[in-house]
């Protein structure tokens, strides 16, 4: 007798009726796992995020891993363990984090950015500019990606270079004051002071009264008009230069500015690259 081919299926062994229903449930199950992973993660990089601007960078670091464990396909976190890493001076485990980051979302430019910052703390200028050019490639209006290219220009004594970059950053984000105190730094260290008094005086104006980028452009004025600063140490000049360093972080928790003022006193050696230093002297 003939049958169709619906009629002439087995039924299906209670084996088989099992397994569907444990496909079924994972199935089902799946995507509020992924939901619940990445809900999980999103509340310790919270954790983290708090650390870290409260300078536990140890607690961030923890937090920031904790995330990842949860939700290893997402960014973020790497970035922000990277940081975490960063302000502890573990340099290589903070750019391979900023390295996972990009390939976990090659639209991020945050890792970009941050792993060009982590070479230059290094003094890898020349790796740091890949970087951060690899950055404006993807964005290329990006103020603080410009700023940055611009210090590791000034760092390699590329003055004009350097100059062009914070006039690009200001032109892509005009409130981005601290690339006006960068350029005045800048022009003074190349000798060009009525450059760089315009430059510093034009923070001071843009800026409300006691903001930190106005103090560090006052106290630079003040540098400038006096003949500079005397470094009685290669340590205070090291100090000044992690001072400069600690500038170019964006940080959304409130500063000393009394502290940054000291770190930023301790930045105007540096460069002692011979007659191109913007020598310092201590005022009489």
């Amino acid at each position: 007798m003939n049958r169709d081919k619906t009629s002439a299926r087995s039924p299906p062994t209670c084996a088989g009726r099992a397994l569907s229903a444990v496909l079924f449930l994972v199935l089902a199950a799946w995507p509020q796992a992924a939901l619940a992973d990445r809900a999980a993660a999103e509340d310790a990089v919270r954790a983290g995020n708090t650390a870290y601007f409260a300078a536990d960078y140890a607690t961030a670091e923890t937090h920031f891993s904790t995330a990842i464990a949860a939700d290893d396909t997402w960014a973020v976190p790497y970035n922000n363990r990277g940081l975490a890493r960063l302000r502890q001076a573990s340099f290589a485990g903070a750019e391979s984090d900023f390295e996972a980051a990009k390939q976990r979302d090659a639209a991020y430019v945050a890792p970009y950015l941050n792993k060009g910052k982590c070479l230059a703390a290094q003094r890898k200028f020349a790796e740091a500019e890949t970087e951060l050019l690899a950055g404006l490639a993807k964005e290329p209006n990006n103020a603080k990606l410009l700023y940055n290219l611009g210090w590791v220009y000034d760092e390699q004594n590329r003055a004009l270079e350097a100059v062009s970059k914070f006039d690009a950053a200001l032109a892509a984000d005009a409130a981005y004051h601290r690339a006006r105190v960068a350029k005045g730094v800048t022009q003074a260290k190349n000798g060009l002071v009525t450059d760089a008094t315009a430059s510093f005086y034009g923070a001071i104006n843009a800026v409300p009264s006691g903001d930190l980028t106005a103090s560090v452009a006052a106290y630079d004025l003040q540098v400038l008009r006096s003949g500079g600063i005397d470094f009685h140490s290669d340590q205070a000049a090291q100090d000044f230069r992690d001072g400069v360093f600690a500038l170019s972080y964006e940080l959304s928790r409130p500063v000393d500015h009394a502290t940054v003022i000291h770190d930023q006193a301790f930045l105007h050696r540096d460069l002692a690259a011979g007659d191109r230093q913007w020598r310092h002297r201590r005022p009489r």
